[in-house]
């Protein structure tokens, strides 16, 4: 169980550290939702869509 756990987040931070995060054309960042609905995890009304842009590796 630890070792997937150790996966899941090594996977997750390569995500994020390798590519850069773009929003789709045409909206900016002020058009985001945050908004919640009630749950026991709070999940969001509008999922948050983004478009990965690789990053070059030097």
């Amino acid at each position: 169980m630890g070792m997937g756990m150790a996966l899941v987040h090594l996977t997750l931070i390569n995500l994020l550290y390798r590519f850069d995060w773009k929003l789709p054309e045409g909206m900016d960042a002020k058009d985001v939702d945050l908004e919640e609905s009630y749950g026991i995890v709070c999940p969001k009304k509008v999922p948050l869509e983004l478009i990965p842009v690789i990053t070059q590796w030097t």
